[in-house]
This record gives C-alpha cells, structure tokens and sequence, in this order.
C-alpha cells in the first residue's frame, strides 16, 4: 500500500513539473520593434530578423509588432551606416515568464544601454 501512494505522489509531481515547464516554454510574448519617435530620429535602411526567420525591413518612425515563444531569442539586425556601408548586429534577448518588451533599434545601434525596456 505504501507503494501505490509513493507512486501516485510522484506522479503528481511528475505531472506537475511538467506542466509548469510547458508553460514556461510556450508562453507567448509580445516584442515591439520601434524604428524612432518623436524623440528618437529613425534610421533609414534597416531590417531585422527574430530567431533566424526572414528579413523585415521596418520605416523610420514606425513600430512592428513580433509574437514570439520562449525565454531565449536572438534579434539580428542588418543597417547602412554613414558611408552607405552594410553593417550586422545580433543581440541576444532573454525574457521573463511575463514579460512584454519593445527593442529600440536606433539606440541598440547606437550601443546604449536603454535600447530594450519593459512594457505591461
């Protein structure tokens, strides 16, 4: 009898873990990319790409919207600079169980380190 109910009690658990970890790794999240404002000037030429899918090119002054799953992400972002050179950047992006962001591409060229902040 004891060890129906050692069994059962790890199953529940079991079953338990397993259910928080499907949620953590399937939880989807709202990233807003934002190519300047009214206080940022916007870059020209610029696209990016969010986990190796396809090139997006994004206008100045605009903000796009990417739904993505998971915790780990990786942002490339492809611009010409002054001198009408191509240049690449990748960013590594880490997100919280909840959390929403919006990635400032004029500053994370620039290499500030306010380029991602938090939205609700």
């Amino acid at each position: 009898m004891k060890k129906v109910i050692r069994n059962w009690i790890f199953l529940i658990i079991g079953v338990v873990l397993l259910s928080f970890w499907l949620f953590v790794s399937g939880r989807q999240h709202q990233v807003f990319i934002s190519n300047g404002n009214r206080k940022i000037p916007g870059i020209q030429k610029i696209e990016y790409s969010m986990d190796g899918k396809k090139f997006k090119k994004i206008k100045s002054k605009k903000k796009k919207l990417e739904l993505v799953k998971g915790k780990s992400h990786i942002l490339i972002v492809k611009y010409k600079d002054e001198d009408n050179k191509e240049k690449s950047l990748e960013q590594e992006i880490k997100l919280g169980i909840t959390e929403n962001i919006e990635i400032f591409l004029p500053r994370l060229v620039n290499g500030e380190k306010n380029s991602i902040e938090k939205i609700k």
